[in-house]
């Protein structure tokens, strides 16, 4: 009875724009936030997308022993690039300090495209558990120096 006589004095247009301004309100808010949203995602994939560009710039050149059966002092050393660019310019440095004799059957490759890898044998004749070496590689982003180890496998 009350809402019948609310109706009646308010007036059937007035009821209708008053709803009509309360879904306007409604829309308006799940807009914004919709909007704000859609703002989130776009940033997020402009930062994914300058990280994947950024990626696809860099090599990365790493060194690793291949257990493989050969003969004592020697073993096989794999050189690979897992990153997205091609690396220039490779160069090898054993830092391992020793007094014996230690080098490479085979030139280091001076080039690598991505995920390329190659196998090299390496003389090492010292007991030392792992070998300390440095690369350094040039690619898109400029030059690089990284020092690392790989594992000894020579059989003494």
């Amino acid at each position: 009875m009350i809402i019948l006589k609310f109706i009646n004095d308010f007036g059937y247009c007035d009821l209708f724009c008053a709803l009509s301004f309360i879904i306007s309100i409604i829309a308006l808010i799940i807009s914004i936030h919709t909007n704000k949203r859609e703002l989130e995602l776009k940033r997020y994939a402009i930062e994914n997308e300058k990280e994947k560009r950024e990626e696809e710039r860099h090599a990365m050149i790493r060194l690793s022993s291949i257990e493989k059966p050969v003969y004592n002092n020697y073993m096989i050393v794999q050189i690979k690039n897992i990153g997205k660019c091609e690396a220039t310019e490779i160069q090898i440095t054993i830092l391992s300090e020793t007094s014996y004799y230690y080098g490479f059957d085979n030139d280091v490759p001076k080039m690598l495209k991505p995920n390329e890898s190659r196998e090299i044998g390496f003389h090492w004749s010292d007991n030392r558990f792992s070998i300390e070496y440095e690369v350094h590689w040039k690619d898109k982003a400029g030059q690089h120096i990284e020092k690392s180890e790989f594992r000894n496998t020579c059989r003494h």
